[in-house]
């Protein structure tokens, strides 16, 4: 499937396309330049200074870090189930 737009909407569609087995193709200009800031090291380093990070420049990659914190907040809650009660 082709999906013109790698904006917030395109890279969501495209990771749950991904996630149903449907190969997908994003065609947008600003994908590469977006791809390349991400790799600056000044924003590198001011994503580190307010304590978060770039992960992934494919759906594919978000997909795996998507997969990768479901699986770690999936164990907290079952370890925990008080917290879906509110208490």
């Amino acid at each position: 499937m082709l999906i013109v737009g790698a904006g917030p909407t395109g890279l969501v569609l495209a990771l749950w396309l991904t996630r149903f087995g449907v190969s997908i193709r994003i065609i947008d200009k600003l994908a590469a330049v977006a791809h390349q800031a991400m790799h600056d090291a000044g924003v590198t380093k001011r994503l580190a200074d307010i304590g978060t990070e770039g992960v992934g420049s494919s759906p594919a990659e978000l997909d795996a870090a998507t997969r990768e914190q479901f699986a770690l907040y999936r164990a907290i809650v079952r370890d925990n189930p008080a917290l879906l009660s509110g208490q």
